[in-house]
C-alpha cells in the first residue's frame, strides 16, 4: 500500500513540476512576443518616416520585429528597413527584382520547439513514457536543431535581383522560446509575399504595354 502512495505522490509531483515549468516557459514566450511587438512598431515607424521623406504612398506593407517592407505600386518602388542589409535600408525599383521566394522553415522550427519542450520537461506524456511516441534520439536531435535556430531565420523573403545576386530579408528569427505564437502573422506574411509577387508582375506588364 505504501508503495502505491509513493507512486501516486511521484505522479502528482511530476504533474506539478511540469505545470510550473510550462507556466514559466509560457511567460517567457509572452515576454518575447511583447519585445517582438515593440520592435515591429519601431520598424514600422522607421519605414513610415522614410516613406514620408521620399514622398511614397505605400499601398502594400508588412512589418515584424525583424524588418518592415512596403510597396508603392504607382511609383513601382519597394522600400524597407532591415538589419539584415547593409545600412539597414532597402530601396529598389520593382523592375530590378527578377523574382521572389518565401523562405519557410516553420515546420522544422515548430518540431524543434516540441522536442525542446519534451527535453526540458515543459511537456511530459507520462512517467513511464515522458517523450510519448518520440525516441530519445529524436528529442536529442530536436534539441540540437532548436539551439541552431536561435538567432537564425525561421521565415523570410528572398529577392532575386536582375543585376545578379539575391537579397534575403528575415521576418522571424529563432528566439529560444518553446511555444509558437506566430501563426497569424506568418499567414499575413505569406499573403504579403503573394501580393508583392503580383505587384512585380503587374509592374513588368505595365512597362511592356
Amino acid at each position: 500500500m505504501n508503495s502505491v502512495w509513493i507512486y501516486v505522490a511521484l505522479a502528482v509531483l511530476a504533474v506539478v513540476v511540469t505545470a510550473v515549468r510550462a507556466a514559466g516557459a509560457n511567460q517567457t514566450s509572452k515576454e518575447q512576443q511583447n519585445r517582438r511587438e515593440a520592435a515591429r512598431q519601431q520598424n514600422d515607424d522607421a519605414l513610415k518616416t522614410i516613406e514620408t521623406r521620399e514622398g511614397l504612398n505605400a499601398d502594400l506593407s508588412f512589418s515584424s520585429g525583424c524588418a518592415s517592407l512596403s510597396v508603392d505600386r504607382a511609383k513601382g518602388r519597394l522600400t524597407g528597413v532591415s538589419e539584415a542589409v547593409e545600412g539597414g535600408k532597402i530601396s529598389l525599383n520593382l523592375s530590378e527584382i527578377e523574382s521572389t521566394q518565401v523562405i519557410d522553415l516553420t515546420t522544422s522550427y515548430r518540431h524543434s520547439q516540441e522536442m525542446e519542450r519534451l527535453r526540458s520537461g515543459v511537456e511530459r506524456h507520462s512517467m513511464y513514457r515522458p517523450y510519448g511516441n518520440h525516441s530519445m534520439r529524436e528529442v536529442k536531435d530536436g534539441h540540437a536543431e532548436f539551439e541552431a535556430f536561435k538567432g537564425n531565420m525561421v521565415y523570410g523573403l528572398e529577392l532575386k535581383l536582375k543585376k545578379g545576386g539575391t537579397l534575403k530579408v528575415p521576418f522571424f528569427l529563432g528566439d529560444g522560446t518553446v511555444f509558437w505564437q506566430e501563426e497569424e502573422r506568418f499567414n499575413q506574411f505569406r499573403k504579403f509575399a503573394e501580393e508583392l509577387d503580383q505587384a512585380i508582375r503587374d509592374d513588368a506588364a505595365g512597362r511592356l504595354s
